[in-house]
């Protein structure tokens, strides 16, 4: 699994693309940082699209049940792995951890998928 930071010039290029490849896909937001326990905000909902305003400063998150919005994003972490893409960790002005993760059903054991 490969873990990057994103430069904060990359963010409104990959967000546009995630949103193309990840669109109508299943997702979890969740909230927390590291003095929190996580919460989540969004489990199982489709993904619509997520996007950095830079004028804003704000990434947004679109799915079929909520918009999520985070203002003035610090710092872009994605994780990937050879499946692809994993989560992308979006740190809030505050230090919160914002993650997205992509909802994969686990195959079983002995099952052809």
């Amino acid at each position: 699994m490969a873990q990057v930071e994103l430069e904060r010039s990359q963010w409104d290029k990959y967000t546009a693309s995630l949103s193309e490849r990840l669109r109508k896909e299943k997702v979890r937001i969740s909230l927390g940082g590291l003095d929190v326990e996580r919460h989540v905000e969004a489990d199982d909902v489709v993904l619509r699209g997520i996007t950095y305003d830079r004028r804003a400063d704000a990434i947004e998150i679109e799915t079929d049940h909520l918009s999520h919005r985070i203002e003035h994003p610090q710092r872009v972490i994605v994780v990937e792995s050879d499946a692809g893409f994993e989560r992308m960790e979006i740190v809030d002005a505050d230090g919160c951890r914002q993650v997205l993760q992509l909802e994969r059903a686990l195959a079983l054991p002995g099952r052809a998928g």
